[in-house]
């Protein structure tokens, strides 16, 4: 989910505090974090979940760059950078949802999906997927 999505105000803002608290309701989380839940498991859990860097290819690197000049558009370089690169990580594990307020993006929504599997949509879109 896109942080602009938390941003305050828009037709958006009550669907995306439902979608909130469905995450922190989650049900890991939920067990994780009870109290009654053993420590050495929770211990366990924290080694369980982290993100490990890969080494891109020369493909990869391409095509993270050519959706960073995408998404970028006429902005300057290195504005909207961390949106392409989470759209180039939803890509590299086969596609999916991007959860997101910001008009650049949702406007971007087709192509991403024809070329990358990605589909721009905003909490209330997504929040009727549910």
């Amino acid at each position: 989910m896109d942080s602009c999505a938390f941003k305050p105000g828009g037709s958006d803002e009550e669907c995306i505090r439902r979608l909130a608290r469905l995450y922190d309701d989650g049900e890991i989380n939920t067990e994780i974090g009870h109290p009654n839940t053993p420590g050495d498991r929770k211990k366990r859990a924290a080694t369980l979940i982290f993100t490990t860097e890969l080494s891109l290819n020369q493909e990869q690197v391409t095509i993270r760059e050519t959706l960073r000049a995408m998404i970028r558009g006429n902005g300057k370089p290195g504005q909207h950078e961390k949106d392409a690169d989470h759209i180039f990580d939803l890509q590299m594990h086969g596609g999916g949802y991007f959860i997101t307020t910001d008009a650049r993006l949702l406007s971007l929504s087709g192509i991403l999906f024809k070329k990358y599997s990605v589909t721009t949509i905003t909490p209330c879109e997504y929040e009727e997927l549910l």
